[in-house]
């Protein structure tokens, strides 16, 4: 055990570099390679070391800047919850830098390093990327700055503010058993993500409560783009009819909006020849022909949530747990 608090010279030692090259990484006034800036943040977390006097400095700081990262900018449901969040950290003094992966883990680590090398004071992260291969490096992240998780969850010691995903999965899947349909498919999100595995096990979970089983036939997994929609719809179509779906669930905004241009390409009707329902609910849902049924999520109480929690963080209380919310279930006539 050690005596005394680790200090950046046993992180140089650790690391292999000079001592500035620990500082350039903790505050950003010089460039370093992330292979270097990696095994700085490795070494880091390994000796324990607290850089106490830049968190000090970030707290007394008068304008704080907070990193916001997110998958996809264009997915309406980011934007709604950036704009709660921001608006919540306004009135408390702090600024915003938004960030998009385009759900890539290889950017969404440069992005964490330049949200670093721009001292950010603390960051709220929508991750990408299956745990084995990105939970480390937010681990480490949370060793340096203060870190909110939104939408998806990793095995990290930070808050998460998260939707009851299964739940929401099997109320809309038995709203969609109730209306007649047997034979569901499912788009769902990449399944090494939280969300993919929760919706996919609240759907599992209703057709059991209906004796359905599972048929992994009608289970398509896609990228959370538009095109991953339409290749899902493209995919049901081929099966035989008496194996195709006659109700699609899409487990996103945006992947349901690849199938709608998908089934409108191919002369199909909604209801009439498919249902389908959806998560999330941007507003040209309503406007829609027939207008979709889905779950909608809270992004304003999203935004609110994280934003309270980052603010308690830059306070230098500690923040930790998961906060779950509930969907609403949103029936109009698509199904």
């Amino acid at each position: 055990m050690r005596d005394k608090p680790a200090t950046i010279h046993d992180v140089a030692a650790k690391a292999g570099v000079s001592i500035a090259t620990v500082s350039y990484v903790l505050t950003g006034k010089k460039r370093v390679s992330p292979a270097t800036a990696e095994r700085v943040l490795r070494a880091i977390k390994e000796v324990d070391y607290i850089p106490n006097r830049i968190a000090k400095s970030l707290r007394k700081a008068k304008n704080l800047v907070i990193g916001v990262l997110v998958p996809d900018i264009r997915n309406p449901f980011f934007p709604d919850i950036v704009k709660a969040l921001s608006e919540s950290l306004s009135d408390k003094g702090f600024q915003i830098v938004v960030a998009s992966s385009d759900e890539n883990p290889s950017k969404q680590k440069d992005i964490i390093h330049s949200f670093l090398e721009q001292r950010v004071a603390g960051i709220i992260a929508v991750p990408t990327g299956a745990n084995y291969l990105v939970t480390k490096d937010f681990e480490e992240l949370c060793a340096l700055v203060p870190v909110v998780l939104l939408d998806r969850d990793l095995d990290i010691p930070c808050a998460k503010v998260l939707l009851n995903n299964r739940k929401a999965a099997r109320d809309i899947t038995h709203l969609i058993l109730s209306r007649g349909h047997s034979r569901i498919g499912l788009i769902a999100p990449p399944l090494h993500l939280s969300i993919g595995l929760e919706r996919l096990e609240g759907y599992a979970e209703a057709l059991r409560n209906w004796g359905i089983l599972l048929d992994p036939a009608l289970v398509y997994e896609g990228n959370l783009f538009i095109e991953s929609g339409a290749q899902a719809v493209a995919y049901f179509m081929s099966l035989k009819e008496s194996q195709r779906p006659t109700a699609i669930l899409s487990c996103s905004d945006v992947m349901t909006l690849g199938a709608l241009i998908e089934i409108r390409r191919r002369g199909l009707k909604i209801p009439d020849d498919v249902a389908i329902a959806s998560f999330d609910n941007p507003e040209y849902f309503e406007c829609l022909s027939p207008p979709i049924t889905c779950v909608a999520q809270p992004t304003t109480i999203f935004g609110k949530k994280v934003a309270e929690l980052m603010a308690e963080a830059l306070e230098g209380k500690k923040v930790t747990g998961i906060y779950r919310y509930e969907g609403e279930l949103v029936i109009r006539d698509s199904v």
